[in-house]
C-alpha cells in the first residue's frame, strides 16, 4: 500500500507538471488520456520487477524500501499483555471462557479456577488501519448519498422530452436512440446513469433554444463517447479508497477539468469550425456556478467550475490551439519514462541487506543459510523464484554474486558441463553423485547400532546407473553401492533398545522403577543411570566408476552456484570476487532443512491460526497436534491428555515405533515439535511424549521437554505475541531458524531427558 501511494504520488505530480507544459501543444484528449496511467498506477495492487541498474535506486518504491531499512514505522505494541484467572462460579465465566475450558470445570474433578490471558492493547498500524477503514466508510457513504440524492430529484423532476426531426440523427445511436429528459432546478445539462445506460437531461432554457439544444446535444454524445460515466465513477471509488491522500483528490479535480476540454475538442470537431465561437457563448450561458467539492464524487458530467476554469475553456475555443508533433513525440517518451520508474520496482527490492556487525540468517531452497559479517554493507540477499533460491548480490552493482538453490541433478550437472562454478553443499540427496562427477574419491563410513542377534548385512545389492550429457556423449561415469542393515528384528529377544549414543541416554532398572510408576513423570534423582550401546557395525561404502541414470533420481542437489562476472563493471569486480569466496565458505555451514517449503507455509498456517494462551482448549490442542510432522520412523498413536488442575500445565500424547531403532532425525522432530507447541500454546511448561513400541513394552520410550530449560536455549519462545496474527507468525518463522540451527549441533538433546523402559 505504501509503495503504490508513494508510485501514485511521484506519478500524479509528473502529470501535473507535464499539463501546464504540453498545454496548447499538444491534443485535450491526449492529456486527458494520461490520467488513465494514474488511475492503473492506484488500481494495480503490484509492480513489474525490473532491474534498471543503478537508475533502479530512484525508484520510488525503492526510495521507500531505503527509507523503511533506516529506521521507517514500527509495529510496536501500545499495552502489554494482561492474565487474570477467574472463578468457574463467577458470572463473566460463561462470558470469558471457551466451550473446552467450560466442560473441564463442570466436571467434578475440574479446576475452580481457569486461566485466562488476553491483550487489551494494540499496535500502531492498527491504529491506522482502523483510521483507514472509517475514512474510506465515511466518504462511501457521503458519495452514495450525493449520487443517491441527485437521482432521486432527477427521477421526481425529469419529463420525457421529445428531439426535433432534424436533431434526431445526433441523438440516435446504432439506431438506438438515446434517452433525453428535461429537469427543473437542474444546474446545468449532463449525462448521468449507470455506464452503458445514461442519459441525457436537459435544462427547460437549452430545451427552449434549437442551437444550444444542439450544441449540448452533440457535447454530451461525446462523454457517452469518451466513457466519461466510467470513468467519473472510478474517479469517486479512488477517491474513496485513497480519501487520505491529497494528490489523489487534486487528480481527480483536474481529470475532471481536463474531461471536459476533451470533450469540448471533441465535440467541436463534430460540429466544425463555423461552430466555434456560437458553442462558446452557449457554454457561457451554461455555466452559472461555481464546482463544489460533491461534484467531484458526483458522477454527472455537470457544465460546473470555476471562473479560472471557465476562462480556460472559454480561451481553448476562441483559439484553437495548434498540435506540435515535435511535442506529442516528447510527451510520449517522456511518459514512457516516467512509466518506467512508477510501474516497477528494483529487481532487488524485496532483498534484505547484509548486517556488518550480525551478518544474515535466510531460508530458502529448503536450507538454513547464515551469511557472514564480512560481506556486510556491501551485499544484499532475497529469496527468488519458484524454487526460493537465495541469490546474495553486490548492493552497489545491483549484480548477481552467486546463489544457494536446490536443483535436479540433471540440472546441476549441465551447470557444470556449461563451465560455472558449482559447490556441493553437504551430501544430502543427490550431492554424493555431483562430487563425484566433479572428480571427488568418495567414501562414506557409517556407523550403525544393530541389536545383538541380528543377521548381518546383505552387501550385495548394487544399483547401476548412467548419465549422459546434453551433446550424447558420455562425460563422467558414477557409481555407488548401496549396504543395507536388516530392519527385521521381530525374533530378536533381548533388545533393551534405542540407537542413540550421546549421554542424554539411560536405561531404567526395571527393579528401580514400580510397575504401577513407569507411566508417571519420576523426578531426575530416581533415574537409575547406565550408558548404554548397542552393539556396533562399521561400514564403509566406496562410490566407483559406473553410470548414472540422472532420470531416474529425484533426490535434488543443494548447491552454490557463482553468478557470471563478465559483464560486470572493473570497480565492482574485487568485491564480488570476495563476496563469493566468502559464500563458498558459508556454504560449509549449511544447514539443510527439516521440512520444505510448502510443508513449513502449512505449519506456520495452523499454528498461528490455532495459537492459545492457555492449554484448556481440547479442539486447538487437537489440531496443533496434527499439524505438526511426523518422526520418520514413528506413527501417530492418537489421543492425547491435558493436564490444567495444577502446575506444571502439560500435554501429553503418544507415538508408536515402526522400528525398534529411534534415528538422530527421530529425536530431532520430537525437539521440533515440542518448541512448535510451547510457542504456539502461551501456559504450557511441559510437552511429554510416549513413544510406543508394539514389539514390547520394555523396548519403549519416555521423553520429558520443559518450557524452562527450552526457553533458556531458545529466546524466541518468549517472543509469542497471541495478540498480533502478523507479529506471532514473524516470531515463529524465526523460532523455526532457531531450533533447526540447534538440532545442526551435535549435543542438541543434552538437556533433555529420554527415560528408556
Amino acid at each position: 500500500m505504501k509503495e503504490i501511494t508513494i508510485a501514485a504520488a511521484v506519478l500524479i505530480l509528473c502529470i501535473l507538471l507535464i499539463r501546464r507544459i504540453f498545454r496548447g501543444k499538444v491534443s485535450s484528449r491526449l492529456l486527458y488520456a494520461l490520467w488513465l496511467l494514474a488511475a492503473l498506477r492506484l488500481v494495480i495492487p503490484v509492480s513489474a520487477k525490473m532491474d534498471l541498474g543503478l537508475f533502479s535506486q530512484f525508484q520510488p518504491t525503492e526510495l521507500v524500501r531505503q527509507a523503511e531499512q533506516s529506521g521507517g514505522l514500527r509495529n510496536g505494541r501500545l499495552e502489554e499483555p494482561i492474565q487474570i484467572s477467574i472463578s468457574g462460579a463467577n458470572p463473566l465465566f460463561r462470558f470469558f471462557v471457551g466451550s473446552a475450558a467450560k466442560e473441564a470445570v463442570g466436571g467434578a474433578d475440574g479446576p475452580t479456577s481457569v486461566f485466562i490471558a488476553g491483550k487489551l492493547g494494540f499496535a500502531g498500524i492498527d491504529i491506522l488501519r482502523f483510521i483507514w477503514k472509517a475514512g474510506m466508510i465515511a466518504v462511501a457513504l457521503w458519495l452514495a448519498a450525493v449520487n443517491f440524492h441527485f437521482f432521486c430529484r432527477l427521477r421526481r423532476e425529469r419529463k420525457d422530452f421529445e428531439l426535433p426531426e432534424k436533431l434526431v440523427e445526433i441523438g440516435g445511436k446504432r439506431k438506438k436512440k438515446i434517452r433525453v429528459y428535461t429537469a427543473e432546478h437542474l444546474a446545468s445539462p449532463c449525462l448521468y446513469g449507470f455506464p452503458g445506460r445514461e442519459a441525457v437531461y436537459l435544462t427547460q432554457d437549452v430545451a427552449a433554444d434549437a442551437d444550444k439544444l444542439r450544441h449540448v446535444l452533440v457535447h454530451e454524445l461525446v462523454h457517452k463517447k469518451h466513457g466519461d460515466s466510467f470513468w467519473a465513477l472510478l474517479r469517486s471509488i479512488l477517491v474513496t479508497v485513497y480519501w487520505f491522500h491529497p494528490l489523489v483528490w487534486a487528480a481527480a479535480a483536474c481529470s475532471k477539468r481536463d474531461c471536459e476540454l476533451a470533450c469540448d475538442e471533441g465535440a467541436l470537431a463534430l460540429l466544425g469550425e463555423e461552430e466555434r465561437i456560437p458553442y462558446g457563448e452557449t457554454l457561457l450561458s451554461i455555466i452559472t456556478r461555481r464546482g463544489r467539492v460533491s461534484d467531484l464524487v458526483c458522477t454527472a458530467t455537470t457544465m460546473t467550475g470555476s471562473a479560472k476554469s471557465v476562462k480556460e475553456r472559454i480561451q481553448f475555443i476562441v483559439k484553437k490551439p495548434g498540435v506540435l508533433y515535435t511535442a506529442v513525440a516528447a510527451l510520449v517518451v517522456l511518459m514512457a519514462v516516467i512509466c518506467l520508474f512508477a510501474f516497477t520496482r528494483d529487481s532487488w527490492s524485496d532483498g534484505v541487506r547484509v548486517d556488518e556487525e550480525e551478518g544474515l540468517t535466510v531460508t530458502g531452497a529448503d536450507m538454513l543459510v547464515h551469511l557472514p559479517a564480512s560481506i556486510g554493507g556491501i551485499s544484499g540477499c532475497v529469496v527468488d523464484g519458484e524454487n526460493e533460491d537465495i541469490v546474495v548480490y553486490h548492493q552497489n552493482a545491483r549484480q548477481e554474486v552467486g546463489r544457494f538453490a536446490r536443483l535436479p541433478l540433471k540440472d546441476a550437472l549441465e551447470l557444470v558441463d556449461a563451465g560455472r562454478e558449482v559447490k556441493p553443499l553437504g551430501d544430502q540427496g543427490d550431492n554424493y553423485l555431483l562430487r563425484a562427477y566433479l572428480g571427488e574419491p568418495l567414501s562414506r563410513t557409517e556407523h550403525t547400532y544393530t541389536p545383538a542377534g541380528v543377521p548381518g548385512t546383505d552387501s550385495n545389492s548394487v544399483t547401476m546407473h548412467t548419465y549422459t550429457s546434453a551433446d550424447g556423449q558420455t562425460q563422467g561415469v558414477l557409481s555407488h553401492e548401496d549396504v543395507y542393515i536388516s530392519e527385521d528384528i521381530s525374533d530378536v529377544d533381548g533388545v533393551p533398545g534405542t540407537d542413540s549414543n550421546d549421554d542424554s541416554t539411560y536405561i531404567i532398572d526395571d527393579e528401580a522403577v514400580p510397575p504401577e510408576e513407569k507411566t508417571e513423570y519420576l523426578p531426575n534423582e530416581t533415574i537409575a543411570e547406565e550408558e548404554y550401546l548397542p552393539p556396533e557395525t562399521i561400514t564403509t561404502t566406496t562410490y566407483q566408476p559406473s553410470e548414472v541414470n540422472v532420470d531416474e533420481l529425484d533426490g535434488g542437489c543443494y548447491i552454490y552456484v557463482t553468478s557470471d562476472f563478465s559483464r560486470v563493471q572493473e570497480k565492482y569486480l574485487e568485491e564480488m570476487r570476495f563476496i563469493d569466496d566468502e559464500l563458498k565458505t558459508a556454504g560449509d555451514g549449511v544447514i539443510i532443512l527439516s521440512l520444505n517449503s510448502k510443508r513449513r507455509e502449512e505449519l506456520f498456517d495452523a499454528l498461528t491460526e490455532n495459537r492459545t494462551l492457555y492449554i484448556g482448549d481440547n479442539s486447538k490442542a487437537g489440531a496443533l497436534l496434527e499439524a505438526l510432522p511426523l518422526p520418520p520412523s514413528l506413527n501417530w498413536a492418537g489421543g492425547f491428555s491435558l493436564q490444567t488442575m495444577e502446575q506444571p500445565y502439560s500435554l501429553r500424547f503418544s507415538y508408536e515405533m515402526s522400528t525398534d531403532i529411534l534415528s538422530k532425525e527421530d529425536d530431532d522432530t520430537l525437539f521440533f515439535n515440542a518448541a512448535m507447541l510451547f510457542y504456539a500454546v502461551g501456559n504450557l511448561e511441559e510437552v511429554a511424549m510416549d513413544v510406543q513400541n508394539p514389539k514390547g513394552a520394555d523396548q519403549s520410550h519416555f521423553c520429558i521437554y520443559k518450557r524452562e530449560k527450552m526457553e533458556a536455549e531458545l529466546p524466541g519462545l518468549l517472543e509469542a505475541d497471541f495478540g498480533d496474527e502478523q507479529t506471532f507468525r514473524e516470531g515463529l518463522e524465526k523460532l523455526y531458524t532457531a531450533v533447526e540451527e540447534r538440532l545442526s549441533d551435535a549435543d542438541a538433546l543434552e538437556n533433555y531427558i529420554w527415560w528408556v523402559f
